[in-house]
C-alpha cells in the first residue's frame, strides 16, 4: 500500500501553495480536477476550465470557433485514448483531443451528471 503523505513527516514540513484567479484560475470555485496525459492538470471551475502545468494557467477554448472559455464545469475525465471529456452545466459535452475540441451534445439531450472509475474511466451519461 502506498501512502500519499510520508508519515515521518509533520504536516508543517510539506510546502502547499494557493492558487485563485490572481494567478490565472478561470474562477475561485473548483468544480473537478483530472491528470490529462500531458502531466498536465485539468482545473475544471464555475468560470471555465484551465490546464495548470505546475506553474501556469491556460484556459482551455471550448469552441475555438466563438472562444467559448468560460462555462461552468460539472466533470472532467480523461479516457483510455487520452482524450479528455469535459461536462460543462449549460453548454453540453466537449471532448479535447490532441489539436482539437469537439462538443457533443444534441439539442433534445441535456448532460447532467458524468463519472470516471479508474483504472480504465467508464462514463455514465445521465440524459434529462
Amino acid at each position: 500500500m502506498a501512502l500519499a503523505l510520508d508519515p515521518a513527516f509533520a504536516m508543517s514540513q510539506y510546502a502547499k501553495s494557493h492558487w485563485n484567479v490572481e494567478h490565472g484560475l478561470p474562477q475561485n470555485y473548483v468544480t473537478s480536477l483530472v491528470q490529462a496525459p500531458t502531466g498536465e492538470i485539468l482545473v475544471g471551475t464555475s468560470g471555465g476550465v484551465a490546464r495548470f502545468d505546475g506553474v501556469n494557467f491556460e484556459p482551455v477554448v471550448l469552441n475555438p470557433r466563438t472562444g467559448l472559455t468560460r462555462e461552468w464545469i460539472n466533470a472532467l475525465a480523461v479516457d483510455t485514448d487520452g482524450s479528455v471529456w469535459i461536462a460543462t452545466r449549460d453548454a453540453g459535452l466537449f471532448v479535447e483531443r490532441p489539436g482539437s475540441v469537439a462538443n457533443h451534445v444534441r439539442e433534445e439531450l441535456v448532460l447532467s451528471t458524468l463519472y470516471s472509475r479508474s483504472p480504465a474511466p467508464r462514463f455514465r451519461w445521465t440524459l434529462i
